[in-house]
């Protein structure tokens, strides 16, 4: 049971230091385009087909960043 202990105590942080950050700039998009075409990939539907009827459409009703 230490040793199961000891083995999790040092894998935790190995995990969560091997997490990534992911930063993505809306106000880069254009506007009436589809998310996963924009985004080159880094955003997608569930059945990994951008552009089509899963997609999303870029738009600027609401923001909370300034222009």
């Amino acid at each position: 049971m230490k040793k199961l202990l000891l083995l999790l105590t040092l894998a935790c942080p190995v995990v969560t230091c091997s997490a990534q950050t992911i930063y993505d700039d809306f106000d880069d998009y254009k506007v009436d385009q589809y998310l996963g075409i924009e985004s080159d990939g880094l955003w997608t539907t569930w059945t990994n087909s951008p552009g089509g009827s899963e997609d999303a459409y870029v738009v600027d009703d609401e923001f909370f960043s300034p222009d």
